[in-house]
C-alpha cells in the first residue's frame, strides 16, 4: 500500500471512529431488529472499515490493521483461577515455511490420564483477516480447552498475498502435525499432556468451517492439501462446522440477507475474490464443496447456523446432504443470531457455544 493511500485511509479511520461512537445511540434506536445492540454498532463499524478498504484501495493489510483497533491481540496470562492455558509455537509446513500455531490445554492435567482429545480449530475471517492470537478466538479456544481438549489453532497464510489453496495446504499441514513427535513433545513439555490420536476433531467458523469441512473430505479420501495421495495416520473422530462458508452463491439466504449485520454482500465478494481470484476452477472440490460426488463416509458432524446470517442456507444444505448420505449429523440453529457471533465471546450464546457443540457431537458419537 502506497504512502499516500495509507495516510488517507488512516485519516479516514481516525475521523470515522469518533463519529461512529457518537452516532451509536442513533444506530441502536433506528435498528428495530432483535440483534444485540453491541453487534449493531460493530456492524456499522465493519461496514465503514470495508468502505475505506474498497473505495480507497487500501487493501487487505489495512483491513487487518483496522481489525486490531476493534479487537486487540489477546493478553490473558494464565492465573490460578483460569481453567486453561496456552503457548505459541511454530512448525514447518509443506512449503518449507514456519507456520505459527497457538496451543491450548486444560489448566490442570491429571498425570495418570494425560492422553487428551485434540481439536484442530481453524479461525474464520474470510480467508483474509483474523488470527488465533486475537481476543475473540483466544477466548473461545480456551473454552474448548476447559472442556478437556488440547486445541491446536493455526495462523494459516492469508489472501490475497497467499490465495487459494494456501489456506488448505497450511491447515492440512497442521492436521498432519498433530500426529508428529514434535507436536507430542510440545504438548508434553508445556502442558504435561499428549494427543490421543483416536479422538481428533476438526472445527472452525465461517472460512474456518469451510476449511474444516474440506479437511474432513481430504482425510476420508486419503488426499493432502494439494489433492495428492497422503493418508493421515489417524481417522477423524468428528467435525464442528460453525456457519461454514461454502461458496454457494445461489442460496436464498445470501439474497435475502444481502445487507445483513456484520457480513453483507460486498464484504463476501471482497473476501471470496481475494481468496479464489476472479476465475476459480469450479471443478475443484475445494472450490465447490457442496457439489461433492459423495458425502458418505465423512465423520460425525455438527453444523451450526445463525438465523440472520447470509451463509445460513449453506449450512442447512450441507446438513441435508450429510443426512441423506447416512452420516451422523446434527444441525444447531441459533435464533436472532448474526454471522460472527461465535467470536463475540461476551454474548451468552457465544459463551455456551463450545460446550453445546461438544455435547452435540458426543451424542452423535454414541449412536
Amino acid at each position: 500500500m502506497g504512502l499516500f493511500v495509507r495516510l488517507k485511509t488512516t485519516l479516514l479511520m481516525l475521523l470515522g471512529i469518533p463519529l461512529l461512537l457518537a452516532a451509536a445511540p442513533l444506530v441502536v434506536l433506528l435498528d428495530r431488529s432483535k440483534v444485540d445492540w453491541r453487534i449493531k454498532i460493530l456492524s456499522v463499524g465493519s461496514r465503514y472499515v470495508m468502505w475505506v478498504v474498497g473505495a480507497h484501495k487500501a487493501g487487505a493489510q489495512f483491513s487487518r490493521e483496522a481489525l486490531t483497533v476493534l479487537e486487540r491481540p489477546a493478553q490473558r496470562p494464565a492465573g490460578p483461577g483460569t481453567k486453561s492455558t496456552s503457548v505459541d509455537v511454530a512448525f514447518g509446513n509443506n512449503s518449507g515455511q514456519d507456520l505459527p500455531v497457538r496451543l491450548f490445554a486444560p489448566r490442570h492435567v491429571d498425570a495418570a490420564q494425560n492422553k487428551l482429545p485434540v481439536l484442530l480449530y481453524i479461525h474464520g475471517g474470510g480467508f483474509v483477516i483474523q488470527s488465533p492470537m486475537l481476543d475473540g478466538y483466544d477466548v473461545q479456544c480456551r473454552r474448548f480447552a476447559a472442556e478437556g481438549y488440547l486445541v491446536v489453532s493455526p495462523h494459516y497464510r492469508l489472501a490475497p498475498e497467499h490465495p487459494f489453496p494456501a489456506a488448505v495446504q497450511d491447515c492440512y499441514s497442521a492436521l498432519r502435525w498433530i500426529a508428529s513427535e514434535e507436536c507430542a513433545e510440545a504438548m508434553r513439555q508445556h502442558f504435561g499432556a499428549v494427543p490421543d490420536l483416536r479422538r481428533v476433531l476438526v472445527g472452525g467458523d465461517s472460512a474456518g468451517g469451510n476449511l474444516s469441512f474440506i479437511l474432513s473430505v481430504l482425510a476420508r479420501d486419503g488426499l493432502d492439501g494439494d489433492l495428492k495421495k497422503s493418508n493421515l495416520p489417524f481417522k477423524l473422530a468428528g467435525a464442528l462446522l460453525i456457519y461454514p462458508g461454502l461458496f454457494h452463491k445461489e442460496s436464498r439466504s445470501r439474497a435475502a440477507l444481502a445487507n445483513a449485520h456484520i457480513l453483507n454482500r460486498n464484504i463476501m465478494e471482497f473476501f471470496e475474490t481475494s481468496y479464489l481470484g476472479p476465475d476459480p476452477d469450479e471443478r475443484d472440490l475445494r472450490v465447490r464443496p457442496l457439489e461433492l460426488a459423495s458425502f458418505a463416509g465423512l465423520p460425525p458432524t455438527v453444523v451450526l447456523v445463525a438465523e440472520l446470517d447470509p451463509l445460513h442456507d449453506e449450512g442447512v444444505l450441507l446438513e441435508e446432504k450429510l443426512s441423506a448420505a447416512k452420516v451422523p449429523v446434527r444441525l444447531l440453529e441459533y435464533p436472532n443470531a448474526v454471522h460472527g457471533f461465535f467470536q463475540f465471546h461476551w454474548l451468552q450464546d457465544a459463551r455456551e457455544c463450545p460446550r453445546a457443540l461438544l455435547a452435540a457431537l458426543a451424542q452423535l458419537q454414541r449412536k
